[in-house]
């Protein structure tokens, strides 16, 4: 058997303004939970359904 592993690093930035409104008052763990489960079901329609995907960790932080 062969065993495929990948770790990628995406990276998106942009202002809170520029965020639906449900996200610009979203506090971060919330916001970090939705990209989360989000990324990971945009990577499943993407690659199929033989592909196993879990996002172990999404990093969300903000500077002003």
């Amino acid at each position: 058997m062969i065993r495929i592993k990948s770790i990628v690093e995406i990276i998106n930035e942009c202002d809170r303004k520029d965020m639906d409104k449900k996200f610009q008052e979203m506090p971060l763990n919330d916001l970090r939970d939705h990209c989360s489960s989000a990324l990971e079901e945009e990577l499943k329609l993407c690659l199929g359904d033989d592909w196993k995907v879990h996002v172990k960790d999404v990093e969300v932080t903000e500077n002003e």
